[in-house]
């Protein structure tokens, strides 16, 4: 079976076998296009003892697209009239930021992100529409108005992005296997998205010109789009813009699955790559506080804050003795409404009210925060702006427990 679905198997019998086959295994993975390997060690071999040589770490080539993919979608943009840019995580993990607003400016191209890129380009530029996520968002404004969509670095699952058959879409992605899957695709190119961004802003210059400004009407996407949210959720909103103004620019948030954060992806606005992190589509209740204490240590210098929710801060509230034994100073807030709220939310307006398993009884979260050696703060949404300053300058691991009532989540709309 394994032979008839991977590209190389090997079986190591013997402890002395394992460095070589290692490095066999490596240089497998590095041919051709990437296929599974693998390599099955019996557990009796791996309690032997052996010498190996730790590997070195290396720098792969980036995956460039083909010339013929470049010319034609360089060909079909030098022609679009309206067109519109997805950015998607995959954006970020090829450090594309730089490739990707060039090519936006040449093309006059609005960009609109998915949370897992927010930063990708600042939030703030004259191109940027803002994030979309879930059944909110810019799409309704500007993709029906878009004659064609560039997609890079996603899936493209933008779940009212009604894409008309009229509209070209050209789809870029390292993974082959998303290209052309959740939308129909124009021009589908495998290749790294720096890489691809980069020789399709060159193709471009060689045979278009810049295209004039569209500010005025990107500016009024936008417009829309923070119209909408003010519309949808007020008090989240505010929370949140108080939240963005006490911060600082490089600031790092890990949005954690819970109201606030789910409405940070829209309403958090963020200026650089890197310093807004979320679970992406795995929806991992409990994730955002470790997180945060493992982002502050790779960036001690710069503030992380931990959007929590009592249920989600619960799963993982033991890393409090982390944070103080190790002297990592990560604020979490902890926004409280004694519910699993947006289970609770859903039970609330499509099930007529049948509770099951979403009421919390909580602790005293300033005193839990207390027991371990950390800061404890509580306040109502009314005093958060006071709250959250007094937290930041706190040299110590905070909790702020931020109380407030169970709030309409963006994927459960009414």
């Amino acid at each position: 079976v394994f032979k008839s679905i991977t590209k190389w198997n090997s079986r190591v019998t013997r402890a002395e076998e394992i460095p070589e086959t290692v490095h066999e295994a490596m240089r497998q993975l590095k041919t051709g296009r990437p296929r599974p390997v693998e390599l099955e060690i019996p557990p009796d071999t791996l309690t032997a003892t052996g010498d190996m040589d730790i590997i070195p770490s290396q720098e792969y080539p980036r995956s460039t697209a083909e010339l013929s993919d470049i010319q034609a979608a360089a060909q079909l943009l030098a022609e679009a009239r309206k067109p519109l840019i997805i950015a998607g995580g995959g954006t970020l993990l090829a450090e594309a930021s730089q490739a990707l607003l060039a090519l936006a400016e040449f093309i006059q191209a609005p960009v609109m992100t998915t949370p897992q890129a927010k930063g990708i380009i600042p939030e703030d530029h004259q191109l940027a529409v803002g994030a979309h996520y879930a059944l909110v968002g810019p799409s309704k404004h500007v993709v029906p108005e878009s004659d064609l969509i560039l997609a890079v670095g996603t899936r493209l699952l933008v779940r009212d992005a009604k894409i008309k058959s009229y509209q070209k879409v050209i789809h870029i992605d390292v993974d082959a296997g998303v290209l052309g899957k959740n939308h129909k695709t124009s021009i589908g190119i495998e290749a790294d998205a720096r890489a691809a961004l980069s020789q399709l802003l060159q193709e471009l210059q060689a045979v278009s010109s810049p295209k004039p400004s569209r500010r005025e009407e990107i500016a009024g996407y936008r417009r829309a789009f923070i119209q909408e949210l003010r519309e949808l959720a007020p008090q989240q909103v505010d929370i949140i813009e108080i939240l963005r103004k006490r911060l600082d620019p490089d600031a790092i948030v890990v949005a954690g699955i819970t109201n606030i954060g789910n409405w940070s992806h829209l309403a958090y606005p963020v200026s650089q790559p890197r310093t807004y992190v979320t679970s992406s589509y795995f929806g991992t209740l409990g994730y955002a506080f470790p997180t945060a204490l493992g982002a502050k240590v790779a960036r001690p210098q710069q503030q992380v804050v931990a959007l929590c929710g009592d249920g989600g801060f619960m799963y993982n509230v033991q890393e409090l003795s982390t944070a103080v034994q190790h002297g990592i100073h990560v604020l979490a807030l902890v926004f409280n409404n004694n519910s699993y709220g947006a289970s609770e939310w859903h039970q609330t307006h499509d099930y007529k009210g049948r509770y099951i398993g979403t009421d919390l009884h909580n602790p005293d979260f300033v005193k839990l925060a207390e027991s371990f050696g950390a800061v404890g703060m509580r306040t109502e949404t009314q005093g958060f702006d006071a709250s959250l300053q007094e937290a930041l300058a706190a040299n110590a691991p905070v909790v702020l427990e931020v109380l407030l009532p169970n709030l309409m989540p963006p994927f459960h709309l009414i």
